[in-house]
Protein backbone atom coordinates (compact mmCIF):
# COMPACT_ATOMS: atom_id res chain seq x y z
CA UNK A 1 0.00 0.00 0.00
CA UNK A 2 1.07 3.71 -0.93
CA UNK A 3 1.30 6.08 1.76
CA UNK A 4 -1.26 8.70 1.90
CA UNK A 5 -0.68 11.20 -1.61
CA UNK A 6 -3.10 13.55 0.01
CA UNK A 7 -1.32 15.69 2.60
CA UNK A 8 -3.33 18.90 3.74
CA UNK A 9 -6.67 20.56 3.89
CA UNK A 10 -5.40 23.89 1.82
CA UNK A 11 -8.43 25.73 2.66
CA UNK A 12 -11.98 25.07 4.42
CA UNK A 13 -15.08 26.93 4.13
CA UNK A 14 -18.75 26.54 5.59
CA UNK A 15 -21.60 25.93 3.26
CA UNK A 16 -24.63 25.93 5.71
CA UNK A 17 -26.83 23.31 6.05
CA UNK A 18 -27.49 20.83 3.40
CA UNK A 19 -29.51 18.16 2.61
CA UNK A 20 -27.67 16.39 -0.41
CA UNK A 21 -24.94 17.76 -2.11
CA UNK A 22 -24.22 16.44 -6.29
CA UNK A 23 -21.26 16.74 -8.33
CA UNK A 24 -19.37 20.06 -8.88
CA UNK A 25 -16.86 21.32 -11.70
CA UNK A 26 -13.63 22.71 -11.86
CA UNK A 27 -14.09 26.45 -13.45
CA UNK A 28 -11.49 29.29 -14.80
CA UNK A 29 -11.66 30.58 -11.08
CA UNK A 30 -12.93 28.29 -9.09
CA UNK A 31 -15.78 25.85 -8.92
CA UNK A 32 -19.56 25.47 -9.17
CA UNK A 33 -21.10 22.84 -6.85
CA UNK A 34 -24.80 21.30 -6.81
CA UNK A 35 -26.60 21.20 -4.01
CA UNK A 36 -29.91 20.88 -2.06
CA UNK A 37 -30.33 23.21 0.66
CA UNK A 38 -32.02 23.43 4.02
CA UNK A 39 -36.14 23.37 3.43
CA UNK A 40 -35.35 21.33 -0.09
CA UNK A 41 -34.23 23.87 -2.06
CA UNK A 42 -32.37 23.18 -5.33
CA UNK A 43 -28.92 25.34 -5.36
CA UNK A 44 -25.41 26.11 -7.24
CA UNK A 45 -22.72 27.10 -4.92
CA UNK A 46 -20.01 29.11 -6.86
CA UNK A 47 -16.70 28.86 -5.12
CA UNK A 48 -13.14 31.10 -5.48
CA UNK A 49 -10.42 29.29 -6.30
CA UNK A 50 -9.00 29.44 -2.76
CA UNK A 51 -12.69 28.92 -1.23
CA UNK A 52 -12.27 31.97 0.29
CA UNK A 53 -15.58 33.20 -1.29
CA UNK A 54 -18.54 31.54 -1.77
CA UNK A 55 -22.14 32.92 -3.60
CA UNK A 56 -25.20 30.63 -3.53
CA UNK A 57 -27.82 30.81 -6.33
CA UNK A 58 -30.98 29.21 -5.62
CA UNK A 59 -33.38 27.98 -8.50
CA UNK A 60 -36.07 27.17 -6.49
CA UNK A 61 -37.91 24.32 -4.05
CA UNK A 62 -37.35 20.79 -4.81
CA UNK A 63 -40.17 18.35 -4.28
CA UNK A 64 -40.31 15.90 -2.00
CA UNK A 65 -36.79 13.46 -2.52
CA UNK A 66 -35.24 15.02 -5.20
CA UNK A 67 -31.57 14.93 -6.55
CA UNK A 68 -29.29 17.71 -6.20
CA UNK A 69 -28.66 20.28 -9.84
CA UNK A 70 -25.64 19.36 -11.82
CA UNK A 71 -23.97 22.14 -13.10
CA UNK A 72 -21.83 21.37 -16.40
CA UNK A 73 -19.50 23.47 -17.94
CA UNK A 74 -19.77 24.74 -21.98
CA UNK A 75 -17.28 27.21 -23.50
CA UNK A 76 -16.06 27.95 -20.09
CA UNK A 77 -19.69 29.13 -19.05
CA UNK A 78 -21.71 27.27 -16.28
CA UNK A 79 -25.33 25.60 -17.14
CA UNK A 80 -26.87 23.62 -14.75
CA UNK A 81 -29.54 20.69 -15.48
CA UNK A 82 -32.20 19.40 -13.08
CA UNK A 83 -34.93 17.06 -12.78
CA UNK A 84 -38.21 18.27 -10.99
CA UNK A 85 -42.24 17.07 -10.62
CA UNK A 86 -41.01 15.57 -13.73
CA UNK A 87 -39.64 18.34 -15.62
CA UNK A 88 -36.31 18.23 -16.82
CA UNK A 89 -34.56 21.82 -17.21
CA UNK A 90 -31.93 24.03 -18.29
CA UNK A 91 -30.59 26.90 -16.86
CA UNK A 92 -27.18 29.39 -17.14
CA UNK A 93 -25.70 30.93 -14.31
CA UNK A 94 -25.43 34.21 -15.18
CA UNK A 95 -24.09 36.94 -12.77
CA UNK A 96 -24.63 34.94 -9.85
CA UNK A 97 -28.31 34.05 -10.44
CA UNK A 98 -30.24 31.09 -12.74
CA UNK A 99 -31.17 32.06 -16.52
CA UNK A 100 -33.59 29.53 -17.13
CA UNK A 101 -33.03 28.48 -21.09
CA UNK A 102 -35.91 25.59 -21.25
CA UNK A 103 -37.54 22.57 -19.42
CA UNK A 104 -39.25 19.39 -21.19
CA UNK A 105 -42.15 16.82 -19.50
CA UNK A 106 -40.11 14.02 -19.38
CA UNK A 107 -42.67 12.09 -17.24
CA UNK A 108 -46.15 13.00 -16.77
CA UNK A 109 -46.46 11.58 -13.57
CA UNK A 110 -46.10 14.93 -11.34
CA UNK A 111 -44.54 14.98 -7.59
CA UNK A 112 -47.97 15.30 -4.90
CA UNK A 113 -49.50 14.41 -1.43
CA UNK A 114 -51.27 12.09 -3.08
CA UNK A 115 -48.95 10.62 -6.33
CA UNK A 116 -45.48 11.16 -5.35
CA UNK A 117 -42.74 9.43 -7.58
CA UNK A 118 -41.20 7.21 -5.69
CA UNK A 119 -38.46 5.94 -8.21
CA UNK A 120 -36.77 9.35 -9.28
CA UNK A 121 -34.90 9.14 -12.28
CA UNK A 122 -31.30 9.29 -12.82
CA UNK A 123 -29.90 11.58 -15.73
CA UNK A 124 -26.23 13.03 -16.70
CA UNK A 125 -25.67 15.58 -19.31
CA UNK A 126 -22.38 16.48 -21.67
CA UNK A 127 -21.83 19.04 -24.10
CA UNK A 128 -19.74 18.31 -27.54
CA UNK A 129 -19.38 21.63 -29.76
CA UNK A 130 -22.50 24.01 -30.05
CA UNK A 131 -25.11 20.88 -29.07
CA UNK A 132 -25.64 18.81 -25.60
CA UNK A 133 -27.23 15.68 -24.63
CA UNK A 134 -29.06 14.51 -21.49
CA UNK A 135 -30.12 11.51 -20.98
CA UNK A 136 -31.70 9.97 -18.16
CA UNK A 137 -33.94 6.80 -17.12
CA UNK A 138 -37.19 6.44 -18.02
CA UNK A 139 -38.83 3.71 -15.52
CA UNK A 140 -42.02 1.91 -17.15
CA UNK A 141 -44.19 -0.84 -14.48
CA UNK A 142 -42.06 -4.10 -16.29
CA UNK A 143 -38.65 -1.95 -17.12
CA UNK A 144 -36.53 0.61 -17.94
CA UNK A 145 -35.41 2.65 -20.70
CA UNK A 146 -32.83 5.00 -21.72
CA UNK A 147 -33.84 7.99 -23.45
CA UNK A 148 -31.78 11.31 -24.58
CA UNK A 149 -32.73 14.92 -25.77
CA UNK A 150 -30.18 16.92 -27.33
CA UNK A 151 -29.96 20.93 -26.66
CA UNK A 152 -28.35 24.12 -28.10
CA UNK A 153 -27.57 27.45 -25.97
CA UNK A 154 -31.07 28.36 -26.64
CA UNK A 155 -32.76 25.03 -25.37
CA UNK A 156 -34.45 22.03 -26.23
CA UNK A 157 -34.30 20.35 -29.59
CA UNK A 158 -38.07 19.34 -30.94
CA UNK A 159 -38.23 16.93 -33.76
CA UNK A 160 -39.63 18.60 -36.83
CA UNK A 161 -41.90 15.93 -37.94
CA UNK A 162 -43.98 16.62 -34.66
CA UNK A 163 -42.86 13.72 -33.09
CA UNK A 164 -41.96 13.08 -29.86
CA UNK A 165 -38.59 15.11 -29.00
CA UNK A 166 -36.46 12.11 -27.43
CA UNK A 167 -34.86 9.29 -28.17
CA UNK A 168 -34.80 5.88 -27.03
CA UNK A 169 -30.92 4.39 -26.64
CA UNK A 170 -31.36 1.45 -24.85
CA UNK A 171 -32.41 -1.95 -26.64
CA UNK A 172 -36.05 -3.76 -26.03
CA UNK A 173 -34.00 -6.54 -24.46
CA UNK A 174 -32.54 -3.90 -21.49
CA UNK A 175 -34.42 -3.45 -18.66
CA UNK A 176 -31.52 -0.01 -18.14
CA UNK A 177 -31.00 2.96 -15.79
CA UNK A 178 -28.59 5.27 -14.47
CA UNK A 179 -27.15 5.55 -17.50
CA UNK A 180 -23.62 8.10 -17.91
CA UNK A 181 -21.95 10.23 -20.66
CA UNK A 182 -18.25 10.87 -21.85
CA UNK A 183 -17.50 12.66 -24.91
CA UNK A 184 -16.12 10.54 -27.92
CA UNK A 185 -14.73 12.07 -31.03
CA UNK A 186 -17.74 14.40 -32.42
CA UNK A 187 -20.35 11.84 -30.01
CA UNK A 188 -20.38 10.40 -26.79
CA UNK A 189 -20.06 7.08 -25.02
CA UNK A 190 -22.88 5.84 -22.82
CA UNK A 191 -23.24 3.71 -20.29
CA UNK A 192 -26.51 2.02 -18.30
CA UNK A 193 -26.71 -0.88 -15.96
CA UNK A 194 -29.72 -3.25 -16.97
CA UNK A 195 -30.95 -6.01 -15.32
CA UNK A 196 -32.64 -9.38 -15.08
CA UNK A 197 -34.21 -11.53 -12.32
CA UNK A 198 -32.13 -13.90 -10.72
CA UNK A 199 -33.52 -17.60 -10.68
CA UNK A 200 -36.67 -17.64 -7.34
CA UNK A 201 -35.71 -20.65 -4.98
CA UNK A 202 -38.39 -21.70 -2.73
CA UNK A 203 -37.24 -22.74 0.41
CA UNK A 204 -40.37 -24.86 0.72
CA UNK A 205 -40.77 -22.97 3.91
CA UNK A 206 -42.75 -20.23 3.16
CA UNK A 207 -43.35 -18.29 -0.60
CA UNK A 208 -40.81 -17.37 -2.41
CA UNK A 209 -39.57 -13.84 -1.59
CA UNK A 210 -38.67 -11.06 -3.81
CA UNK A 211 -36.20 -12.20 -6.64
CA UNK A 212 -32.91 -10.49 -6.51
CA UNK A 213 -31.49 -9.13 -9.89
CA UNK A 214 -28.52 -9.63 -12.20
CA UNK A 215 -27.25 -6.64 -12.69
CA UNK A 216 -24.19 -6.00 -15.45
CA UNK A 217 -23.12 -2.77 -17.85
CA UNK A 218 -23.99 -1.88 -21.00
CA UNK A 219 -22.52 0.69 -23.42
CA UNK A 220 -22.92 2.05 -27.37
CA UNK A 221 -21.53 5.39 -28.91
CA UNK A 222 -23.78 8.46 -29.71
CA UNK A 223 -22.86 11.00 -32.86
CA UNK A 224 -23.63 14.87 -31.73
CA UNK A 225 -27.29 14.60 -32.29
CA UNK A 226 -27.88 11.78 -29.97
CA UNK A 227 -28.38 8.67 -32.42
CA UNK A 228 -26.77 5.65 -31.40
CA UNK A 229 -23.70 4.92 -33.57
CA UNK A 230 -22.75 1.64 -32.78
CA UNK A 231 -24.78 -1.69 -31.26
CA UNK A 232 -24.85 -1.91 -27.29
CA UNK A 233 -21.86 -3.80 -26.18
CA UNK A 234 -22.56 -5.75 -22.67
CA UNK A 235 -19.40 -4.79 -20.53
CA UNK A 236 -19.82 -7.09 -17.96
CA UNK A 237 -21.09 -10.86 -17.25
CA UNK A 238 -24.94 -10.92 -17.49
CA UNK A 239 -24.92 -12.84 -14.39
CA UNK A 240 -23.10 -10.10 -12.48
CA UNK A 241 -23.99 -7.72 -9.80
CA UNK A 242 -23.18 -4.88 -10.83
CA UNK A 243 -23.79 -2.52 -7.43
CA UNK A 244 -22.34 1.44 -8.90
CA UNK A 245 -20.13 2.48 -11.31
CA UNK A 246 -18.56 5.97 -12.45
CA UNK A 247 -17.12 7.42 -16.01
CA UNK A 248 -14.49 9.12 -16.77
CA UNK A 249 -12.11 10.78 -19.51
CA UNK A 250 -8.73 11.35 -20.24
CA UNK A 251 -6.76 12.51 -23.32
CA UNK A 252 -9.77 10.99 -25.24
CA UNK A 253 -9.98 7.68 -23.61
CA UNK A 254 -12.66 6.98 -21.18
CA UNK A 255 -12.56 4.63 -17.95
CA UNK A 256 -15.52 2.74 -16.39
CA UNK A 257 -14.52 2.00 -12.81
CA UNK A 258 -17.07 -0.62 -11.39
CA UNK A 259 -17.77 -2.57 -8.29
CA UNK A 260 -19.73 -6.01 -8.24
CA UNK A 261 -21.97 -7.02 -4.83
CA UNK A 262 -21.15 -9.99 -4.51
CA UNK A 263 -20.32 -9.94 -1.29
CA UNK A 264 -17.53 -12.39 0.74
CA UNK A 265 -18.79 -10.99 3.82
CA UNK A 266 -21.67 -8.70 5.25
CA UNK A 267 -19.31 -5.82 5.11
CA UNK A 268 -17.72 -5.76 1.93
CA UNK A 269 -17.97 -6.34 -1.71
CA UNK A 270 -15.81 -8.98 -3.79
CA UNK A 271 -14.39 -6.87 -6.98
CA UNK A 272 -13.80 -3.40 -8.12
CA UNK A 273 -12.36 -3.64 -11.92
CA UNK A 274 -11.83 -1.13 -15.03
CA UNK A 275 -12.92 -0.80 -18.24
CA UNK A 276 -11.25 1.12 -21.07
CA UNK A 277 -13.74 2.67 -23.43
CA UNK A 278 -11.59 2.94 -26.80
CA UNK A 279 -12.63 1.71 -30.12
CA UNK A 280 -13.31 -2.24 -28.86
CA UNK A 281 -13.85 -1.99 -24.75
CA UNK A 282 -11.25 -3.82 -22.93
CA UNK A 283 -11.91 -6.80 -20.77
CA UNK A 284 -12.18 -6.68 -17.57
CA UNK A 285 -9.25 -4.77 -15.70
CA UNK A 286 -9.03 -5.84 -12.04
CA UNK A 287 -7.94 -2.93 -9.89
CA UNK A 288 -9.07 -4.62 -6.22
CA UNK A 289 -10.79 -7.91 -4.57
CA UNK A 290 -11.15 -7.55 -1.10
CA UNK A 291 -12.03 -4.00 1.16
CA UNK A 292 -13.90 -2.19 -1.07
CA UNK A 293 -17.16 -1.02 0.66
CA UNK A 294 -20.55 -0.31 -0.56
CA UNK A 295 -20.55 2.72 -1.76
CA UNK A 296 -20.41 4.13 -5.52
CA UNK A 297 -16.72 4.34 -7.10
CA UNK A 298 -16.17 8.10 -7.72
CA UNK A 299 -13.77 8.83 -11.33
CA UNK A 300 -11.60 11.85 -11.68
CA UNK A 301 -9.71 12.46 -14.85
CA UNK A 302 -7.56 14.58 -16.59
CA UNK A 303 -4.81 14.98 -19.39
CA UNK A 304 -2.24 14.13 -16.36
CA UNK A 305 -3.77 11.04 -14.23
CA UNK A 306 -7.11 9.32 -13.51
CA UNK A 307 -8.19 8.21 -10.25
CA UNK A 308 -10.57 5.80 -8.68
CA UNK A 309 -11.31 6.95 -5.24
CA UNK A 310 -13.50 4.11 -3.11
CA UNK A 311 -14.53 4.30 0.72
CA UNK A 312 -13.32 1.20 2.09
CA UNK A 313 -14.98 -1.07 4.82
CA UNK A 314 -14.03 1.44 7.43
CA UNK A 315 -15.57 4.26 6.00
CA UNK A 316 -12.44 5.69 5.36
CA UNK A 317 -11.08 6.74 1.45
CA UNK A 318 -8.79 4.17 -0.52
CA UNK A 319 -6.98 5.60 -3.96
CA UNK A 320 -6.56 3.88 -6.60
CA UNK A 321 -4.16 5.43 -9.43
CA UNK A 322 -5.13 3.59 -12.75
CA UNK A 323 -3.81 5.97 -15.59
CA UNK A 324 -1.83 6.55 -17.79
CA UNK A 325 -1.12 3.45 -15.53
CA UNK A 326 -1.71 1.38 -12.58
CA UNK A 327 0.03 2.24 -9.51
CA UNK A 328 -0.65 0.88 -5.52
CA UNK A 329 -3.48 2.20 -3.81
CA UNK A 330 -3.42 4.26 -0.77
CA UNK A 331 -5.76 5.12 2.25
CA UNK A 332 -6.35 8.60 2.85
CA UNK A 333 -7.04 9.83 6.18
CA UNK A 334 -8.05 13.63 5.12
CA UNK A 335 -10.71 11.81 2.87
CA UNK A 336 -12.57 10.34 6.03
CA UNK A 337 -16.21 10.40 6.07
CA UNK A 338 -15.99 12.91 3.20
CA UNK A 339 -17.66 13.16 -0.70
CA UNK A 340 -14.91 14.21 -3.33
CA UNK A 341 -16.94 15.63 -5.85
CA UNK A 342 -13.89 17.52 -7.91
CA UNK A 343 -10.09 17.69 -8.74
CA UNK A 344 -7.83 19.82 -10.96
CA UNK A 345 -4.66 20.42 -11.49
CA UNK A 346 -2.18 22.58 -9.46
CA UNK A 347 1.24 23.44 -10.15
CA UNK A 348 2.59 21.37 -7.21
CA UNK A 349 0.14 18.38 -7.63
CA UNK A 350 -3.62 17.22 -7.92
CA UNK A 351 -5.98 19.30 -5.39
CA UNK A 352 -9.31 17.26 -4.38
CA UNK A 353 -12.81 19.07 -3.73
CA UNK A 354 -14.73 17.02 -1.22
CA UNK A 355 -17.55 18.13 1.03
CA UNK A 356 -17.79 16.32 4.71
CA UNK A 357 -22.04 16.65 6.01
CA UNK A 358 -22.19 16.49 9.40
CA UNK A 359 -22.61 12.56 9.79
CA UNK A 360 -20.15 12.00 6.50
CA UNK A 361 -23.59 10.98 4.85
CA UNK A 362 -26.73 12.94 3.27
CA UNK A 363 -28.31 14.02 6.61
CA UNK A 364 -29.58 17.66 7.60
CA UNK A 365 -26.74 19.53 9.59
CA UNK A 366 -23.99 22.35 8.75
CA UNK A 367 -21.43 21.00 5.99
CA UNK A 368 -18.15 22.66 4.98
CA UNK A 369 -16.52 22.10 1.54
CA UNK A 370 -12.35 21.49 1.83
CA UNK A 371 -9.87 21.33 -1.02
CA UNK A 372 -7.38 19.24 0.14
CA UNK A 373 -3.35 19.30 -1.91
CA UNK A 374 -2.35 15.58 -3.32
CA UNK A 375 0.65 14.05 -5.22
CA UNK A 376 1.05 11.64 -7.51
Amino acid sequence: MQPARCSAVKNKAPLGVLLDVGDAVSTSDGFAVGLLRDKNVFSVASASADLSKITFADIGPAHHEASPPQPFLWENNVYIAWIDSGELRLGRLDAGKIAMIGDEIIDPRTYSAKNPLSDLPAFDVATNGDRGIVVWEQLYPTRGEIHAMTFTKSGFDHASDGGVSYLTISPPTSDADSPRLAPHGDGYWIAWTARAPEPTVDSGIEGPGESPSYRWLEAATLDANGSRTSDPKKLTPTQGHIAGYDLATHDGTSEVVARDAQEASADEGTALFRITLTGNPSSLDPIANSGIGRAVPVVFGSSLATWALVPDTNDAMTLFPIAPAKAPASVEPLLKGARPIAWRDAAAGPEIVAVTLPTGQTGAGEAEIELISCSR
